[in-house]
């Protein structure tokens, strides 16, 4: 079963790349998220989540204890998602993710940036996603 360890959640500025990966100004407010994700107490995923505070205007952290984004977009906040996008990459790790994942400097881990947007094509959040490689296995299905 996957849970969450440590969390962080406050409201702020996106700095300019956020800014531009979500096709907002820098002016507005995000709230960014950042989880350790757990297996059996072994941390797997380190998740920084940036969701666009127009669309989501009230969030609080309690809202997602143990809970996928997705679900309180669609079940609190009735959006409508339309689309994710993902980009699929990998680093070597080095010391903040080597002791947050619990793995030595140089290991290598997979990164995963998904951008999502509404069905008015509103991009409500964007996440970077830090995992350690072998612990997940990944499936895309590609309609031709």
């Amino acid at each position: 079963m996957t849970k969450c360890g440590d969390e962080s959640f406050e409201l702020i500025n996106p700095d300019k790349s956020i800014a531009e990966i979500m096709e907002i100004n820098e002016k507005d407010k995000v709230y960014y998220i950042s989880r350790i994700k757990l297996d059996n107490e072994k941390p797997i995923v380190i998740e920084n989540s940036w969701v666009n505070q127009s669309l989501i205007t009230d969030l609080k952290r309690e809202d997602l204890e143990d809970k996928l984004l997705y679900n309180v977009f669609i079940k609190k906040y009735g959006l409508n998602l339309k689309k994710a996008k993902v980009y699929i990459s990998s680093m070597v790790a080095e010391q903040s993710e080597a002791v947050l994942l619990n793995v030595p400097i140089g290991e290598q881990l997979l990164i995963m940036d998904r951008i999502t947007t509404t069905d008015k094509d509103n991009v409500v959040e964007y996440s970077r996603f830090i995992t350690v490689s072998n612990e997940f296995k990944y499936y895309l299905e590609i309609d031709l």
